[in-house]
Protein backbone atom coordinates (compact mmCIF):
# COMPACT_ATOMS: atom_id res chain seq x y z
CA UNK A 1 0.00 0.00 0.00
CA UNK A 2 2.69 2.08 0.38
CA UNK A 3 4.47 2.03 -2.62
CA UNK A 4 0.62 2.67 -4.35
CA UNK A 5 0.87 5.46 -2.50
CA UNK A 6 4.31 6.80 -3.34
CA UNK A 7 3.28 6.32 -6.80
CA UNK A 8 0.31 8.31 -6.76
CA UNK A 9 2.15 11.00 -5.50
CA UNK A 10 4.81 11.04 -7.56
CA UNK A 11 2.24 10.75 -10.57
CA UNK A 12 0.16 14.04 -9.07
CA UNK A 13 3.30 15.65 -8.81
CA UNK A 14 4.78 15.08 -12.43
CA UNK A 15 1.11 16.33 -13.86
CA UNK A 16 1.00 19.18 -11.97
CA UNK A 17 4.37 20.28 -13.50
CA UNK A 18 3.76 18.88 -17.01
CA UNK A 19 2.86 22.15 -18.15
CA UNK A 20 6.22 23.43 -16.84
CA UNK A 21 7.97 21.15 -18.70
CA UNK A 22 6.50 21.48 -21.70
CA UNK A 23 6.95 25.15 -21.80
CA UNK A 24 10.59 24.89 -20.94
CA UNK A 25 11.68 22.59 -23.42
CA UNK A 26 13.01 23.91 -26.73
CA UNK A 27 14.06 22.31 -29.99
CA UNK A 28 17.08 21.95 -31.30
CA UNK A 29 18.03 24.06 -33.53
CA UNK A 30 20.90 22.76 -36.46
CA UNK A 31 23.84 24.58 -37.18
CA UNK A 32 23.72 25.48 -41.03
CA UNK A 33 25.59 23.19 -43.18
CA UNK A 34 29.15 24.57 -45.00
CA UNK A 35 28.27 28.14 -43.05
CA UNK A 36 31.01 29.84 -42.47
CA UNK A 37 32.15 31.75 -39.25
CA UNK A 38 29.15 32.96 -37.12
CA UNK A 39 29.27 37.15 -36.71
CA UNK A 40 29.31 38.00 -33.35
CA UNK A 41 28.17 41.64 -31.79
CA UNK A 42 29.11 43.93 -29.02
CA UNK A 43 27.57 47.20 -27.53
CA UNK A 44 29.46 49.94 -28.27
CA UNK A 45 29.67 53.99 -27.22
CA UNK A 46 28.02 56.52 -29.57
CA UNK A 47 30.67 59.13 -28.17
CA UNK A 48 33.98 56.81 -29.57
CA UNK A 49 34.82 56.05 -26.12
CA UNK A 50 36.28 52.25 -25.38
CA UNK A 51 34.81 50.21 -22.75
CA UNK A 52 38.08 47.94 -23.34
CA UNK A 53 40.33 48.50 -19.57
CA UNK A 54 38.22 50.90 -18.47
CA UNK A 55 35.94 49.89 -15.52
CA UNK A 56 33.71 53.44 -14.69
CA UNK A 57 32.67 52.72 -18.22
CA UNK A 58 31.92 48.40 -18.38
CA UNK A 59 30.15 49.08 -15.27
CA UNK A 60 28.02 51.75 -16.86
CA UNK A 61 26.98 49.67 -19.96
CA UNK A 62 26.52 46.76 -17.16
CA UNK A 63 23.72 49.09 -15.67
CA UNK A 64 22.33 50.15 -19.01
CA UNK A 65 21.91 46.80 -20.38
CA UNK A 66 20.51 45.45 -16.87
CA UNK A 67 18.40 48.64 -16.90
CA UNK A 68 17.13 48.63 -20.54
CA UNK A 69 17.26 44.89 -20.24
CA UNK A 70 18.94 44.62 -23.52
CA UNK A 71 20.39 41.84 -24.75
CA UNK A 72 24.02 40.68 -24.03
CA UNK A 73 25.49 40.41 -26.28
CA UNK A 74 23.65 41.16 -28.98
CA UNK A 75 22.73 38.48 -31.17
CA UNK A 76 22.01 40.79 -34.41
CA UNK A 77 23.27 44.00 -35.57
CA UNK A 78 19.92 45.20 -34.95
CA UNK A 79 16.52 44.03 -33.87
CA UNK A 80 18.11 42.62 -30.77
CA UNK A 81 15.83 43.44 -27.38
CA UNK A 82 16.65 46.61 -25.44
CA UNK A 83 18.01 48.34 -28.57
CA UNK A 84 15.70 51.26 -28.54
CA UNK A 85 16.46 51.84 -25.00
CA UNK A 86 20.21 51.36 -25.54
CA UNK A 87 20.09 53.58 -28.40
CA UNK A 88 18.53 56.50 -26.25
CA UNK A 89 21.41 56.25 -23.46
CA UNK A 90 24.06 56.60 -26.26
CA UNK A 91 25.19 53.13 -27.12
CA UNK A 92 25.09 51.02 -30.73
CA UNK A 93 25.63 47.32 -31.98
CA UNK A 94 28.59 47.09 -33.77
CA UNK A 95 30.39 43.97 -35.31
CA UNK A 96 33.47 42.27 -33.21
CA UNK A 97 36.05 41.66 -35.74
Amino acid sequence: MHRFACLVVLLLVGCSKSNERVTAVQSPVAAPTGAGPVAQYAWARSDGQRMANNPDLIADAQADIAACQAEAPPRAAQGVPGEPCMRERGYYVRLVE
